[in-house]
């Protein structure tokens, strides 16, 4: 089995420049401060204004983890996308189940880029409701595609912190061949800009019948609070049998990473206590 990885994202950054703060396009100057009497209400007014994380965002901690399989929900059965997505344990949309279209990782447009693809809905089946559309399947312990047909599926986490955060990405994934498939899979972790729709490859390989079945991973990267991590595999070929891909993956919340307005709020305060001072 060959695997390739590729770097983290680099995280956003900030500077201070003489008695300037700057964060993007917004300036806070000293001078400009002059004036302003410095009082702790103020002080905790102005905290409170740049800092609006909801309390289900703060209560994320070092050393949370997602796992889809702790969460999932297959829908209500009926085709509708209800409960697509999935919500994590503090009730924020967190699992995206969907089909990507496109080529092979070699391609100019590879498969795993091609989102922001179809929401897949949900359909009963023996097992229990399921998420489906066209040749994508998703069910909680496994991803299949149906006759190496153009519709690829994919498990999408949205990053639900509501900042930039480091995070662990550590699991595996196993492959298998059902009702006569015997073509070789690709299978790709990559992040995704919700906005943008850029995508960056972090991991991604190939398996095929007769060589190893199993591919394991673990590495940290920087997802932006726009940004998603990509799961997802494709039959290389193929008008027969199902292609499975067992996932056991979870992503652990390493670094919070400050955001641009909490680093606003220290400038503020830094500036207001220098301003006091004899």
């Amino acid at each position: 089995m060959n695997t390739t990885s590729a770097p983290s994202l680099r995280a956003r950054s900030f500077r201070i420049i003489g008695d300037e703060f700057a964060c993007g396009s917004f300036f806070v100057k000293e001078r400009e401060m002059k004036d302003i009497s410095v009082k702790l209400g103020s002080i905790a007014a102005v905290a409170f204004v740049v800092l609006p994380a909801s309390h289900s965002q703060a209560a994320y901690v070092t050393g949370y983890e997602w796992n889809r399989q702790a969460v999932w929900n297959g829908g209500t059965g009926d085709g509708t996308g209800n409960f697509n997505p999935n919500n994590d344990s503090l009730g924020n949309p967190a699992w995206r189940y969907a089909a990507f279209g496109g080529g092979s990782l070699g391609s100019a447009s590879p498969w795993w880029s091609q989102g922001p693809g179809s929401w897949l809905g949900s359909y009963a089946a023996p097992s229990g409701n399921r998420w489906y559309g066209g040749s994508a399947i998703c069910e909680r312990t496994q991803l299949i595609q149906e006759f190496g047909g153009g519709a690829c599926p994919v498990v999408e986490w949205f990053n639900p912190t509501g900042d930039e955060a480091t995070v662990r990405v550590h699991g595996q994934f196993n492959f298998g061949w059902g009702l006569g498939a015997n073509n070789p899979v690709e299978f790709a972790i990559a992040t995704r800009d919700r906005t943008t729709n850029a995508a960056s490859l972090l991991f991604a390989g190939g398996a095929s019948p007769s060589g190893p079945t199993l591919a394991m991973f673990d590495f940290q990267t920087t997802v932006s609070s726009n940004q998603s991590l990509v799961f997802t595999f494709r039959a290389t070929s193929g008008s027969q049998g199902f292609y499975t891909m067992s996932d056991a993956f979870s992503i652990g919340y390493l670094v919070p990473t400050p955001s641009a307005a909490s680093m606003l709020a220290v400038g503020v305060l830094g500036l207001a206590r220098r301003r006091r001072e004899p």
